[in-house]
C-alpha cells in the first residue's frame, strides 16, 4: 500500500472519529439532561428507577466510547503494522515466536482471571455473618460481578485463541488485540473489585434490597392493571364497590401473598437497623431507617385506590393492613431494644421512622368521601406510645423530635385532607407540651411543641374549609399547656420564655407576630379580594373560641404572679385591637363588622374580671397596666370601637381609684386621671369629659376612702400638671405625650376639675 493513500485514508477515518466523538458527547449531555428533567417532574416512589435507567444509559455511552477508541487505535497503528511486517517478520521462526507469546499470555489470562474472581467471590462469602439469608443468596449470585467474570473468561480464552492466525501479515492486529484484551481484562477486574466493595456495603446492600423491592411492587401494579379487566362488576357490587380500584382489590385479594418482597425488604431493614446501631455505625442504621420508609411509599402506590377507613359510625374491617402493621410492630420492637439500651441515636431514628411512615401514610388515597386517615393516625398512636415511654427515661431531645415529627406529621395531613383530620395529633402536642411543668429538664419541650402549635395555627388560619373545631382543639391545647406550666412556682420568670412561640407579643418568630402580619395584609387588600375575606373570618373564627380559655389562663397568670401575664394582658387589648382593625378593613364581609366590634368588646371586658389586692395591684403596676389600658382606648376611638371604648374608659376609672389605693408608690391614681383627660381631650367631645367630672362625683364615697394627705397630694399633682403641660419631642410615655400634643387649655381646665372632685381643697 502507497504512502500518500495509506495518509489519505488515515485522514478520512480521523474526521470520521472526531465526529463520532462529538455526537457521543452531545448524546451524554442530552441523556444528563433528561435525567435531571425525569427527576424533577416524576414523583418520589419513581426516582430510583429513573436514576437506574439512566446508568444504563451512560453504560451505552461508556461501551460506545470504548468501541470508537480502539477503533482509532487500530487507525493510528495502522502504519506501524506495515513497518513491523516488513522489518521484524520475515521468517517462520518469528512467526512461531508470536504465536507462543500469544498462547502463554492467553493461558496465564485464564489462570488470572480464575484466582482473581476466586478470592472476590471469597471476600462476599465471609461477610455471610452481616446479612441475612436470603440477601445472601441474592448477593452471591449478582449477575454483574458473575457477567463481568464471564467476559474476562471470554477475553483471555479469546487471546488464547490469537495463537492460531495463519500469517505474519495478522500478527501486528493480533498483537493491537492481545493488548486490548490485557487492558479490558484488568478494566474488568477493577470493576469486579469495586462491585465487591459496593455488595460487601451495607448501604449498597440496602440499596439493592429498595430497587428489589421497588421494582417488585411496580411489576404487581402492572399486573394487577393488566388483569383489571378481566374482573366484571355485577351490578349491586358495582353500587356497593364502585368507589373502590375493585378490579385491583380483586386481583391482589387473589395473590395474598404479593408483599413477600416487601415484607421481606422491611425486615432486612429493620435487621440492619438493630445491627448497626449496636455496633456504632448509625450511618447504616439510619439509611435503614430510610430505606423502611422507602418501601412502604412504593407499597402505598402500588396498592393505590384499596385502602379502607373506619367512616367513624360502622368499624371497617378491611382496614385493618397487614403489610402496615406488620412494619409499625417491627419499628415498635427496635425502639424497646433501643430504650432498653437508653441508645439515644438509636431511639431518635425510631421516632423519625414513625414520622416518616405517618407522612408516609398521608398519601393513601381512600376512596370514601371524608374518610378519617386511619393509618396515618395509627402510626400516630405508635409514636404517641413511643414519646410516652420516652417521658418516663428524662430524654428532652428524644421528647423534642418528636414534638417536630408530630408537628410535620399535622402539617402533611393538612396538605391533603380536611383541617379537622389534625385534631387527635394537636391532642398529643399538647400533652407533649405540658410536661414541662413536670420536670424542669424537660422544659424545652414546652417550647418545641408551643412552636408547632402555633405553626399550625398559621396553616390552619390560610384553609378555605370550615375549621373552627380544629382551631378550638389547638386553642384549647395551648392554652391548657400553658395553664398547667403557669403552676410550676420554681422559677416564674421563665415561663414567658418556654412559652413564647404561642403568646409572646415581642418575638419575631411566635403566633402574634405572623398573625400581625396575616391582619396588615388583610386589612390593606381592596374589597374585591379573593382570599382576604376568608383570612378576616378564620382570624375572627379563632380570636372567638380562644376567648374563654384567654380569659382563665389571663386570671390564673396574675394569680400566680407569673411573667406570662404580661403576654396575657398585652395579649388581651392586642385581641381587641385586631378585631377592630378587620372590621374597618374594606374586605371585611358585612355580615362579620358588629360580630367583630362585640367581640372586641369582649375582649376588653376580659379585664373586669381581674379582682384587686395589694399584689394584684402592684404586680399590675409593674406591668405599666395604665398606660396599656390607655392604648387600648385610643385605639377603639380611632377604630370606632364605641362599646370597647366606653368598656376600658370604666376599666381605667375603677382601676384609678381601687388601684391608686392598693398599689402603693406608683402614683395609679394620677396616672389614670392622667390617662382619662387624654383620651377625653384626644376625642374632641365635651361629654368624654362630662362624663369624668360626673363619673367622679357619682365615686365621691369611694374617693374618700384615701386619706386626706393623700387627697391633698393627688390634687397638688394633678393641678401641677396642669399647670406644666407641654409637647416634648422624645417622650416615651404614651399618656404624658398624648397630654402634651392635644389642647392644653381644655387639658388643663379638665385636670383642675379631677383636682376639686377630690374635696381636697380645705387641706390644700
Amino acid at each position: 500500500m502507497r504512502k500518500p493513500e495509506l495518509s489519505k485514508r488515515y485522514d478520512a477515518m480521523t474526521a470520521a472519529i472526531r465526529k463520532s466523538w462529538g455526537e457521543l458527547v452531545q448524546h451524554s449531555k442530552k441523556y444528563a439532561r433528561l435525567k435531571k428533567a425525569e427527576l424533577v417532574r416524576t414523583r418520589y416512589v419513581q426516582r430510583d428507577r429513573l436514576i437506574d435507567l439512566a446508568s444504563r444509559k451512560m453504560w451505552v455511552a461508556r461501551a460506545v466510547i470504548f468501541l470508537l477508541a480502539a477503533s482509532a487505535t487500530a487507525l493510528v497503528a495502522e502504519p506501524l503494522q506495515v513497518r513491523v511486517i516488513e522489518t521484524y517478520l520475515t521468517t517462520k521462526d518469528d512467526l512461531a515466536a508470536i504465536k507462543s507469546l500469544f498462547l502463554n499470555v492467553g493461558s496465564a489470562s485464564i489462570g488470572a482471571a480464575a484466582i482473581a474472581f476466586s478470592i472476590v467471590l471469597f471476600a462476599i462469602q465471609i461477610n455471610v455473618e452481616r446479612m441475612p439469608q436470603g440477601l445472601f443468596r441474592r448477593l452471591s449470585s449478582d449477575r454483574r460481578l458473575l457477567g463481568s467474570f464471564f467476559f474476562s473468561f471470554v477475553v483471555a480464552v479469546a487471546i488464547t485463541f490469537l495463537s492460531l492466525i495463519p500469517s505474519a501479515k495478522y500478527a501486528s492486529a493480533a498483537l493491537l488485540a492481545m493488548c486490548w484484551g490485557i487492558g479490558t481484562m484488568l478494566g474488568l477486574f477493577l470493576y469486579a473489585y469495586r462491585r465487591a466493595l459496593s455488595l460487601i456495603n451495607p448501604i449498597e446492600q440496602l440499596k439493592i434490597v429498595q430497587s428489589v423491592v421497588r421494582n417488585d411492587l411496580l411489576a404487581w401494579g402492572k399486573r394487577a392493571l393488566r388483569m383489571g379487566p378481566l374482573f366484571e362488576l355485577d351490578p349491586e357490587t358495582q353500587r356497593r364497590e364502585s368507589q373502590y380500584d375493585y378490579a385491583r382489590l380483586s386481583f391482589f385479594n387473589d395473590h395474598p401473598h404479593w408483599t413477600r418482597l416487601a415484607e421481606d425488604g422491611v425486615r432486612t431493614a429493620v435487621s440492619y437497623s438493630r445491627q448497626y446501631a449496636q455496633s456504632g455505625d448509625y450511618e447504616v442504621s439510619q439509611f435503614a431507617i430510610l430505606s423502611i420508609v422507602k418501601i412502604n411509599g412504593a407499597y402505598v402506590a402500588a396498592k393505590g385506590r384499596t385502602f379502607f377507613a373506619h367512616n367513624g359510625f360502622i368499624d371497617e374491617p378491611r382496614a385493618t393492613d397487614g403489610f402496615i402493621n406488620s412494619t409499625l410492630e417491627q419499628v415498635k420492637q427496635s425502639f424497646q431494644l433501643a430504650l432498653s439500651r437508653r441508645d439515644e441515636q438509636h431511639i431518635n431514628q425510631t421516632i423519625r421512622t414513625f414520622t416518616g411512615l405517618a407522612a408516609v401514610y398521608t398519601f393513601i388515597d381512600y376512596p370514601q368521601e371524608g374518610a378519617s386517615r386511619h393509618h396515618t393516625n395509627l402510626a400516630v398512636g405508635y409514636l404517641k406510645s413511643a414519646l410516652e415511654e420516652v417521658a418516663r427515661q428524662n430524654l428532652p431531645d428524644v421528647m423534642m423530635l418528636g414534638a417536630r415529627g408530630l408537628g410535620d406529621v399535622a402539617r402533611a395531613v393538612l396538605a391533603r385532607a380536611p383541617s379537622d383530620q389534625i385534631r387527635g395529633i394537636v391532642e398529643r402536642i399538647g400533652v407533649i407540651a405540658a410536661i414541662g411543668a413536670l420536670n424542669s429538664n424537660q422544659r424545652p419541650v414546652t417550647q418545641t411543641a408551643m412552636e408547632q402549635l402555633a405553626d399550625l395555627i398559621l396553616q390552619v388560619l390560610q384553609r378555605q374549609q370550615e375549621i373552627e373545631s380544629t382551631l378550638e382543639k389547638i386553642a384549647l391545647a395551648a392554652y391548657g399547656a400553658a395553664t398547667i406550666f403557669s403552676t410550676s412556682p420554681e422559677d416564674l420568670r421563665s415561663h414567658s420564655d418556654y412559652l413564647s412561640p404561642y403568646f409572646s407579643t415581642a418575638q419575631l418568630s411566635s403566633l402574634p407576630t405572623g398573625i400581625n402580619l396575616l391582619v396588615n395584609a388583610a386589612i390593606a387588600a381592596p374589597a374585591d379580594h379573593e382570599h382576604a375575606p376568608t383570612i378576616i373570618r378564620n382570624l375572627y373564627t379563632l380570636l372567638k373560641v380562644s376567648r374563654r380559655p384567654h380569659k382563665d389562663l389571663l386570671i390564673h397568670t396574675i394569680g400566680q404572679r407569673s411573667s406570662l401575664a404580661f403576654d396575657m394582658l398585652h395579649g388581651t387589648t392586642d385581641a381587641m385591637e385586631i378585631l377592630l382593625a378587620l372590621a374597618g378593613g374594606p374586605a371585611c364581609p358585612q355580615n362579620l363588622v358588629e360580630a367583630m366590634r362585640d367581640e372586641a368588646d369582649r375582649y376588653a371586658s376580659i379585664l373586669t374580671w381581674i379582682r384587686f389586692d395589694d399584689g394584684v395591684a402592684n404586680f399590675l403596676e409593674s406591668h405599666s397596666y395604665t398606660e396599656l389600658l390607655f392604648r387600648a382606648g385610643a385605639t377603639a376611638q380611632d377604630r370606632d370601637g364605641t362599646d370597647a371604648y366606653e368598656t376600658v374608659r370604666d376599666l381605667l376609672l375603677n382601676w384609678g381609684i381601687e388601684g391608686g389605693r392598693l398599689a402603693r408608690g406608683w402614683a395609679t391614681f394620677e396616672q389614670a386621671m392622667f390617662a382619662l383627660c387624654a383620651l377625653a381631650v384626644r376625642s374632641g367631645s365635651q361629654h368624654e369629659a362630662e362624663w369624668l367630672i360626673r363619673r367622679l362625683t357619682e365615686r365621691h364615697e369611694d374617693l374618700l376612702l384615701y386619706e386626706l394627705d393623700e387627697r391633698v397630694g393627688i390634687a397638688r399633682a394633678l393641678r401641677d400638671r396642669a399647670h406644666r403641660l407641654r409637647a416634648r419631642a422624645y417622650e416615651l410615655n404614651d399618656i404624658d405625650r398624648q397630654l402634651g400634643a392635644g389642647d392644653r387649655n381644655a387639658t388643663g381646665h379638665l385636670l383642675e376639675q379631677i383636682a376639686a372632685s377630690l374635696g381636697a381643697d380645705g387641706g390644700a
